[in-house]
């Protein structure tokens, strides 16, 4: 594998970028999703819209990175087209690591879609 730095004035240094991911309903504690880091990263916020209404009024997810809990959405048993928003205010998130989405409580139906918020860091070292 090799890595690349990408110059400083790359457009991809001047403007956010926003990524999809889809949160199946799994069991309580289970990662429904995971964003992979492939260059070093900063995520801004993390916003989920609920898509099939949970059972439980404590279902949501939590949010970490790695193993570290950075932020928590509860959804519960909102309506459809609910929106929970995560601010994870700089993040670090380095290239080959992920940022991991885990069910909060069990709900036999919820599910959602997230849309992550992020910005490569200046200088960051690109994996190809």
């Amino acid at each position: 594998m090799t890595t690349k730095s990408m110059s400083y004035d790359h457009p991809t240094y001047t403007c956010r970028h926003v990524a999809p991911l889809n949160l199946p309903a799994v069991a309580a504690s289970v990662s429904a999703g995971k964003f992979l880091a492939l260059v070093d990263m900063k995520i801004k916020q993390v916003n989920i819209v609920m898509n099939i209404v949970g059972t439980n009024d404590s279902a949501g997810y939590g949010i970490y990175n790695g193993t570290t809990s950075v932020g928590a959405i509860t959804m519960g048993t909102s309506s459809v087209g609910h929106i929970g928003t995560a601010y994870a205010t700089d993040i670090s998130i380095s290239a080959g690591s992920f940022l991991d989405i885990r069910t909060l409580a069990n709900s036999a139906t919820l599910s959602c879609s997230a849309a992550i918020e992020y910005e490569v860091v200046p200088g960051a070292t690109v994996t190809a």
